[in-house]
């Protein structure tokens, strides 16, 4: 992510880098438990009436997985809202970014709704995109490795941040193309 910092601060767009904290529930996810950072954010935006000024939120969760393979949740299967067609022109555009890079085989999309930090922006109708390696494990689809004493610095790889990096980074200077707000 600093990264992704250094290489911004010479470009000419006006982009934040957040770590959100506070993502995990202290008993289940719900509208009151976990995202706490995310939330904030939110709410602190919205009290300044700045949340409208945000062109488009993308997170990077999970991305260090050597077995890397990005999952972007499915805008049309929301969990706790309609389908947000404000998020798919950001979603397609991850995929374009991509394919140009020819990284296009390290991006599916998820076949299930998930709540994640990008969820918060979503509720408020904002573009938001979740790009998660959400298979962290040695047994496929099982993510064996997330939140145990297994997920350890030897199954992460520099390679999948720079891949991660480089979608990211393609997607934002892309943004120029969607069209907000969706008609």
């Amino acid at each position: 992510m600093l990264e992704i910092a250094r290489v911004l601060a010479g470009q000419p767009v006006d982009a934040w880098i957040v770590w959100f904290d506070g993502e995990e529930a202290v008993q289940e996810y719900s509208d009151k438990d976990g995202l706490y950072g995310s939330v904030y954010m939110t709410r602190a935006l919205f009290a300044q009436n700045k949340l409208r000024d945000i062109q488009a939120v993308i997170v990077l969760d999970m991305i260090g997985d050597k077995r890397l393979q990005l999952t972007i949740p499915d805008p049309m299967r929301p969990r706790k809202t309609e389908p947000n067609r404000w998020s798919a022109p950001l979603v397609q555009q991850a995929f374009a970014a991509a394919h140009s890079l020819g990284l296009r085989d390290y991006i599916t999309l998820l076949n299930h709704p998930m709540v994640d930090d990008h969820s918060p922006f979503d509720w408020n109708r904002l573009p938001a995109i979740d790009l998660i390696d959400f298979d962290y494990g040695n047994i496929p689809r099982d993510n064996n490795f997330w939140h145990t004493e297994r997920d350890t610095l030897d199954k992460c790889a520099p390679e999948s941040l720079r891949i991660a990096s480089q979608i990211a980074l393609e997607l934002l200077r892309r943004l120029e193309f969607l069209k907000w707000p969706p008609k």
